[in-house]
């Protein structure tokens, strides 16, 4: 079944049929489209088709199917008959076909998954043998040469490729074990390059002379050769979409909507140009444009013109399809000669009024609706388009862009009104009472989610709303005599998937299938609701629930029956009963029911239902792209027709006709079809509606503004709002009645609180016990109770969560740690120190570890036991290094333990200064024997530089004979000291061996640690592995004992300041000052378990206490109150402290006296003069008493500053002594941080050394695979080479031996002996006489009419007609195969008429062993060809397999090197030259041990080769400098030609003046000299006015220098005393200082003991050293740090250069 109309355009590619017609994928099929006529031809297949090509020439169509192991087939238009049909070599799909120029050949794209690229030769009806595949798996588009089939280009976006097909190649074929050889195809590539990088295609075309136009994104079109040779570069103003070319102009459409005609010029046909191939000729393409076009109609994506190049069809990107009736124009080169004058050409505006074809949806179609009884059908879709078409026109009446997705429609009955659902969740109303002009009138948001399903009831009057991420089913009246208000919504249990409505027992019902797949059905009916913003209540809807079977996702129900229908992913259709049990009812232990009956239904999901009462038909659409028609009657009789694309969505949306037997089908490309599907289809006529005008109640509402789904408010809100709106009367009504009540329920209260005031003491009433309404507050109470308990109930719960949490985090971070991370901050400064945090092993670990120290605790006693085999079972380490090479790590077995060198700094001072005294020593001593011995006449000692040391002095030559007595006392000496040597060491390691078997159950990770040359094996490294990680956590528990222990004493020290602290505290109360005190330093990760306790101040809610719990607390803080007050007198326990404090503890009445005054009476304030004696008296006595109460107060104060003081002498003395200590565990974290890293270290080097291993041993294995494949195929081609040499040779021979001509010609005379023999041969060789003999079927005087038939027929504006043309001669060329001859023009003397026929017969003898020889020729000339081809891949398969080869070998001797393998982590002194500088760090990780014997002898040859090198470099370099200077005077001697003959040439032209001619007269030397002496006069001017101006300078800055000097010395003479003075006044303000706090007549206590000042000055000048040292000893500190990093870090790239060892 066959569509009757199509609506669809995609924006895809297109081909040209014919003048009028062009064909393109349209849903499933080829629509092809005439538009002349405005109807479509539909080609259809079962499995439908993905792309179309077509050759307008010969009128084919190709057509490539979708499935596995698609089919091409190719039709012949008209008619569209299938001639012919073959399997595309692709598996599942082709993403494009091309048919060539002369449609020979059809090229062929394949799709994922093998993205092959394949030929079909239409003429012999077989694939050319190629075996290429897409360079880059996205894809643009392909073309084949239109003069040469054998040349074709596939491009991508970012690449393009031109391919060109080798015919005359051969293959070798295995049949039945037997090999042949055969004719076959190969291909050859260039992958073209473009100007610049990231250059993105746009479009590509061929012209007739085999060039390339490239369009690409960098606004530029180039013309290239077929071998990527630019010939042409036009810069656009935009970015180019689509290209055609013309005769005349390159058609170029631009992003900008503009068309440009460039003027593109064929090649002139000339005398000169007549013999060159088409290949060889260049269209002149300018960059200058001729016209223009505006299209205001989208992006251009296609563009071709007709088969007579007389309009332009057009296709863009938004699916806008249309036609530009515009010709084309021919060449003319007598008018291009007329317009050729030099001036500006002015550029015309094309004004051809563009034609539409349509304009169709490019996404997916989500909803199809016929409107009324009208032939006109309204489609929305994902490209947010509203469209309402004329299905029997295919015109479009109405198109509108949202600015939304639209996922859902449904239209009213009458076709006045459609409803379109978003995926906003928004439903837009629409009245299209006029079509043409459609107006929102209503827009309701209902969901916050994408609108899955809009359905009208069966009495039109509630519309159904559904999205499947909401429980909620809305509905709004569909009439808009209520305005299209909302209505009410359904709550279900679980997620909507769909709805439907539903009309069982004359009730109608909405029937709901959820996500939990139950489906329930509701009542909804008018007026039913009383509070719209609430969920439909129950005693309402009465909902009834059943369960269906899982993977349920779509329903149905049949509007006349009832029926229910579900669709399923087992691919079935299920029949259902309607909904009747309570939801309580459900056992969901059990599974669903059983369905009444079962229907096959789609492959892929259903997608959409529909139901026909005109044709009693059901159908069905799935993702499979098919449409099931089913009887209504009998479900199981269906029919399936394939409609729509699967790989494009399949089919969306399908709808029948009200009145007709049409079925409206919508796809995923968007394109809808129209059906007929049965006896009354849709009429030719369109059917119009009644009238344009809507009812009075529709037209009354007014047309409001689109907005965008966010800006509509939710329906929710809205009516919250129109609730609170309506409900301000009556608000205000309740508050006036509520004020009423109030205001007499408190004029009440006061009357009965007056009453109760009056009455009796023992009647009246407490104001607690006043209750107005007793059993309210017991309610009220009640209620507080119920909440409190559920308050208490969520918190414990919330609690019990938070402990659950507390307890997971803890257990995944806190438990799994051994020794938590601990800080310790110093007392006064920001240092910080750490422990190591060290995690819990696990069992497994554990358990490994025991295993590998037992196995090496066995494997040393098997060494032990066996000592002497020793040298078998490891490497001989003599060999490479001695045993006492302590930097070498890990050589030395046992803990290394941190020593403590406390005096180093003192050390390295005495060093460094015994060694400058010993040195000036030396040099003194040296300078006095120079001296000496000069004074006495000697000889100065002469320098003799030898190989020895600088000065040192000869050693005295020896005779031979001595010299060989010295060297046998010396082997003999050598000789015996090596026996005892040799008899020490054996005895020492039998006692070793013996020490070792006692203690060998005892030995430990450390002791067990395998030296560095015994680690050959990876199960070795593995085992040592194990043992570094427990050395790495030994090291680190071995120093968290001692920051344990500093902690300790960070504690106690902490102590002892606090208690000086609080000492200092109440001197300073009794002072009363206020002074800052010293607070040692805390941080939080000295305490790291106090993360897991929660500190009262985190918790910010206030503790709620009981009455009884505050009561609690209130006496806890009474009896604390009477402690502290007790406390404050004097008792026995204050006494104790004090005696136990040697009496510095006072108490607080003792300290009295500082507040102790003495009261003054009145009288005292008289003068003296007008006091009594007695007043006198007693104001003397008065005064002494106040002089001794102050005296008293001065010596407790001064007690008190002294005892300040030494608090605070004893608090620094702490912190001091604590930065020492914390100093020195600083120091050692340090050294156990080296440790740590060190061992770290070489845990990660044995990894990748394991890691290295087994990845060589996989590369090598690879690396072996490929050797042997490149092994067998060059084997293969080699033998390939030589079959194919033998058959050149015996097709050589065969043709060289060939006779059949001589044999020939020797027969001759035999048949005509009468004749001359001469003209016989000649007409054998030649044929008749040349004026005479006619070849072919015509004579080439007469006129070839069918010839110049073919060649009318021809397209005159085709620029593609020379190709053509050229075709069509050859073509007629190959058909003049015979020779015709006739007795009476041709004959020869003496030849009767018999023997003339037997002399033709003999002359086409001839033809026939030339054709055959020729046949041989070319068939030798291919396979010479072949095998080069052959020989050149067998030779670059020879590269490969030596390439191959040569990794194999080195990964193999990499292999063995391996075996042997052990890294050393070698200790490196800083500062000590150890190997060469190198511009990187020098790597060791493949290094190996050599003996130095063979290093010695190779670099020995190295030497010498490098000096014949250099020698050889020498004189190369002397050669070249000769050749340079030769070279240069060369070049030399051609400037100085070249600039004579300029120089020649200047004077030739130059143009003499009036001073020229004094110039050659010789006038102009008096002027000059004039001039000159001019010049000499000035410069001497002015030399003497400088000088004298120089020499006044310097006289000046003579006495500027003299007067600073005598400053200077001014200065210091006044420094000098300033500093006396200073010294002076220093001097006596600390004589001062003395006596003021020495003792002093008069009762001045200031001046005390000078002893004690100058113990100060002597303790304070202690500190001042102390601290000194201790800056020393923080830089040594640094220094040592520096050091430490370098020696396990080293860095080789800052050492020296050292020329003495090689990197």
């Amino acid at each position: 079944m066959n569509p009757q109309h199509s609506f669809g355009y995609n924006g895809s590619k297109f081909a040209i049929v014919n003048e009028d017609s062009f064909a393109y994928i349209s849903a499933n099929s080829v629509c092809i489209w005439n538009t002349a006529t405005n109807k479509k031809e539909f080609i259809s297949n079962k499995n439908g088709y993905t792309c179309v090509a077509a050759n307008y020439m010969k009128g084919f169509i190709a057509a490539a199917e979708y499935g596995l192991n698609p089919n091409i087939h190719i039709y012949k238009y008209p008619g569209n008959q299938l001639v012919a049909k073959f399997p595309a070599e692709t598996k599942i799909r082709c993403q494009d076909l091309e048919f060539s120029r002369d449609c020979t050949r059809l090229l062929m794209i394949g799709d994922k998954p093998d993205y092959k690229i394949s030929i079909y030769n239409l003429e012999e009806q077989k694939f050319l043998t190629l075996d290429e595949k897409l360079v880059d798996k996205q894809y643009l588009t392909c073309g084949f040469n239109p003069s040469d089939p054998n040349q074709f280009f596939v491009s991508s976006p970012e690449n393009l490729v031109f391919y060109n097909v080798i015919t005359n190649s051969y293959r070798e074929v295995v049949e039945d074990d037997q090999k042949r050889i055969e004719k076959c195809e190969r291909c050859n590539h260039i992958i073209y390059k473009p100007p610049t990088e990231d250059t993105i295609y746009k479009d590509i075309i061929w012209d007739p002379y085999s060039k390339l136009y490239i369009a690409t994104d960098q606004r530029t079109l180039h013309q290239v050769d077929f071998n990527g040779e630019e010939k042409m570069k036009i810069t656009l103003e935009d970015v180019p979409r689509s290209l055609i070319l013309t005769q005349k102009h390159l058609i170029v459409a631009l992003d900008n909507n503009k068309l440009l005609w460039y003027m593109a010029l064929p090649p002139e046909e000339t005398a000169q140009t007549q013999h060159l191939l088409l290949k060889e000729k260049l269209i002149q393409l300018r960059n200058e444009i001729d016209k223009n076009y505006l299209f205001e109609n989208g992006g251009i994506r296609h563009m071709k013109y007709t088969k007579n190049f007389k309009r332009i069809i057009i296709g863009c990107d938004d699916g806008f399809l249309s036609l530009l009736p515009l010709e084309a124009e021919a060449y003319n080169y007598e008018d291009e000669e007329d317009d050729d004058d030099g001036s500006v050409k002015e550029v015309k505006t094309v004004q051809t009024q563009l034609m539409e074809l349509g304009k169709f949806h490019t996404g997916a179609i989500s909803g199809i609706k016929e409107l009324g009884e009208t032939t006109q059908v309204v489609t929305v879709g994902e490209d947010n388009l509203v469209c309402i078409w004329e299905a029997t026109s295919g015109t479009c009446v109405y198109r509108e862009q949202l600015n939304c997705k639209l996922t859902a429609l449904e239209a009213s009955e009458d076709g006045s009104k459609i409803f379109i659902g978003s995926d906003g969740g928004v439903v837009r109303i629409y009245d299209i009472s006029n079509r043409c002009l459609p107006r929102l009138v209503k827009v309701h948001k209902l969901f916050h989610s994408a609108i899955s399903k809009i359905t009208i009831s069966f009495d039109q009057r509630i519309v159904a709303v559904s999205s499947k991420e909401s429980k909620e089913v809305c509905f709004f009246y569909q009439s808009e005599k209520h305005s299209f208000q909302f209505m009410c919504y359904l709550e279900g249990r679980a997620r909507i998937r769909d709805i439907c409505w539903n009309i069982k027992d004359r009730e109608m019902r909405i029937l709901c299938l959820q996500e939990n797949c139950v489906l329930f059905s509701a009542r909804v009916s008018v007026g039913d609701v009383s509070n719209i913003r609430e969920p439909l209540p129950e005693d309402v809807s009465f909902p009834l629930y059943s369960k269906v079977d899982l993977g349920s996702y779509s329903i149905s129900s049949d509007p006349e029956s009832g029926e229910i229908y579900v669709a399923n992913e087992d691919k079935f259709l299920k029949k259902y009963e309607s909904p009747g049990h309570k939801y309580h009812e459900l056992n969901f232990d059990k599974p669903a029911s059983a369905p009444l009956e079962e229907f096959q239904s789609h492959g892929i999901r259903t997608t959409c239902f529909d139901y026909s009462d005109e044709a009693d038909f059901m159908a069905t659409g799935g993702k499979d792209g098919n449409i099931i028609l089913r009887n209504r009657r009998r479900l199981n009789q269906f029919s399936e027709v394939k409609a729509h694309a699967v790989f494009n969505g399949g089919v969306t949306a399908l709808c029948f006709s009200k009145k007709r037997t049409t079925l409206y089908t919508a796809g995923g490309d968007g394109t809808f079809l129209v059906w007929p599907v049965g006896a009354k289809p849709n009429p030719n006529q369109s059917v119009e509606p009644a009238d344009f005008f809507s009812s009075p109640d529709l037209s009354n509402i007014p047309q409001i503004d689109n907005e965008t789904d966010d800006s509509v408010k939710y329906y929710k809100e809205l009516l919250q709002e129109q609730f609170l709106d309506s409900e301000i009367p009556r608000k205000k009504e309740f508050k006036a009645e509520i004020s009423k009540e109030l205001e007499d329920i408190r004029s009440h209260i006061v009357d009965l609180v007056e009453d109760n005031r009056k009455a009796q003491e023992i009647e009246q009433l407490e104001r607690h016990e006043f209750v107005i309404d007793v059993k309210k507050k017991q309610s009220m109470e009640q209620d507080g109770w119920q909440q409190r308990q559920l308050i208490t109930k969520q918190a414990k719960r919330k609690q019990l969560e938070y402990e659950c949490l507390k307890e997971r985090v803890k257990s995944a971070t806190w438990s799994t740690m051994e020794t938590h991370s601990t800080a310790c901050i110093s007392l006064d400064s920001d240092l910080l120190l750490y422990n190591y945090g060290i995690r819990l092993r696990t069992p497994l670990e554990k358990k490994t570890l025991n295993r590998v120290l037992h196995f090496r605790r066995m494997e040393l006693r098997q060494q032990i036991t066996g000592m002497e085999t020793r040298a078998n079972k490891i490497l001989d380490q003599s060999l490479f290094s001695n045993h006492d090479e302590t930097y070498i790590m890990n050589r030395i077995r046992g803990v290394q333990h941190y020593e403590v060198d406390e005096e180093a700094p003192i050390i390295t001072q005495a060093k460094s200064a015994t060694k400058r005294k010993n040195k000036i020593a030396q040099q003194e001593a040296s300078k006095s024997t120079a001296d000496g011995a000069l004074k006495k006449g000697k000889r100065k000692p002469k320098v003799d530089l030898n190989q020895f040391r600088l000065g040192a002095n000869k050693p005295k030559l020896l005779d031979e004979d001595d010299f060989d007595d010295k060297l046998k006392d010396r082997a003999q000496n050598r000789d015996e000291s090596n026996i005892a040597e040799l008899r020490w060491k054996i005895v020492t390691k039998k006692k070793e061996l013996e020490d070792l078997k006692k203690d060998i159950h005892i030995l430990g990770s450390w002791d067990l640690l395998y030296e560095p040359s015994d680690l050959y094996t990876d199960g070795r490294k593995k085992m040592q592995i194990e043992m570094l990680q427990d050395v790495v956590f030994a090291l680190k528990q071995e120093y968290n004992k001692e920051f344990e222990r500093f902690q300790r004493f960070k504690d106690d020290q902490i102590f002892a300041i606090q208690e000086r602290s609080n000492r200092i505290t109440e001197i300073l109360e009794d002072l009363k000052r206020e002074e800052e005190l010293f607070h040692p330093r805390t941080h939080p990760l000295e305490t790291p378990a106090s993360i897991l306790e929660v500190k009262p101040e985190e918790v910010t809610v206030q503790k709620y206490l009981t009455a009884e719990e505050r009561a609690v607390e209130d006496e806890k803080h009474r009896i604390e109150q009477e402690r502290l007050k007790a406390l404050e007198g004097d008792n026995v326990g204050q006494r104790g402290i004090k005696n136990m404090l040697g009496g510095t503890y006072e108490l607080k009445k003792n300290k009295g006296i500082m507040e102790e005054t003495l009261e003054r009476e009145e009288w005292m304030s008289k003068p003296i003069e007008d006091m009594t004696e007695d007043e006198k008296l007693k104001f003397k006595e008065f005064q002494q008493r106040e002089k001794e109460l102050q005296e008293e107060k001065d010596k407790k104060r001064k007690a008190w500053d002294q005892e300040l003081k030494k608090n605070r002498i004893e608090i620094e003395e702490i912190c001091f002594k604590f930065e020492d200590e914390l100093k020195k565990i600083h120091k050692k974290r340090l050294y156990y941080d080296m440790r740590v890293y060190e061992q770290e270290l070489y845990i990660i080097r044995l990894t990748l050394m394991l890691h290295e291993n087994k990845e060589i041993k996989q590369e090598a294995a690879l690396i072996a695979e490929k050797k042997d494949k490149l092994e067998q195929e060059l084997v293969e081609s080699k033998n390939t080479i030589n079959n194919f040499q033998r058959m050149y040779e015996d097709f050589d021979s065969e043709f060289k031996a060939s006779s059949a001509i001589a044999e020939q010609e020797k027969g001759l005379r035999d048949l005509f002996p009468n004749a001359p023999f001469r003209q016989i041969l000649a007409f054998v060789r030649n044929g008749g006489k040349a004026a005479n003999r006619a070849r072919g079927f015509r004579g080439q005087t007469e006129e070839n009419t069918l010839e110049q038939e073919a060649l009318a027929l021809l397209c005159k504006l085709d620029p593609y007609i020379i190709v053509d043309e050229n075709a069509v001669k050859a073509k007629f060329e190959q058909e003049n195969v015979k020779e015709e001859y006739s007795y009476d023009r041709d004959k020869i003397v003496n030849l009767t008429p018999g023997e003339f026929d037997t002399l033709v017969q003999e002359r086409e003898n001839r033809n026939k062993i030339d054709k055959e020889r020729k046949g041989m020729e070319q068939e030798i000339a291919n396979l010479s060809g072949h095998k080069e081809f052959c020989e050149i891949n067998a030779n670059d398969l020879e590269e490969a397999y030596e390439d191959i080869k040569a990794s194999h070998t080195e990964i193999e001797s990499r292999m063995e090197k391996l075996k042997y393998n052990f890294e050393a982590v070698v200790y490196m002194l800083q500062g000590q030259v150890e190997v060469a500088q190198a511009p990187v760090a020098t790597d060791y990780k493949d290094a190996i041990l050599v003996n130095t014997g063979v290093i010695e002898d190779e670099n020995k040859k190295v030497v010498q080769e490098g000096n014949t090198n250099v020698k050889k470099l020498e004189e190369i370099t002397k050669f070249k400098r000769k050749l340079n200077h030769e070279t240069w005077k060369n070049d030399k001697l051609k400037l100085e030609i070249k600039d004579l003959l300029e120089r020649a040439i200047d004077v030739q032209l130059y143009k003499v003046t009036k001073d020229t001619q004094e110039i050659i007269k010789g006038n102009h030397r008096t002027k000059d000299e004039d001039e000159k002496k001019r010049l000499e006069d000035q410069i001497n001017n002015l030399q003497e006015n400088a000088g004298a101006r120089i020499e006044v300078i310097n006289k000046k800055k003579k006495k500027l220098r003299k007067e600073i000097n005598e400053k200077r010395k001014e200065n210091n003479e006044l420094e000098t005393r300033a500093r006396d003075l200073q010294t002076n006044v220093d001097q006596r303000n600390l004589i001062i200082d003395l006596r003021s706090k020495g003792p002093s007549g008069g009762g001045d206590d200031r001046l005390q003991d000078p002893i004690k000042r100058f113990k100060e000055v002597a303790t304070v000048r202690k500190y001042k050293e102390i601290v000194d040292q201790q800056k020393e000893e923080i830089e040594f500190l640094e220094d040592e740090l520096e050091r430490f990093r370098s020696r396990t870090f080293p860095s080789f790239a800052n050492m020296h250069a050292r020329q003495d060892y090689a990197d």
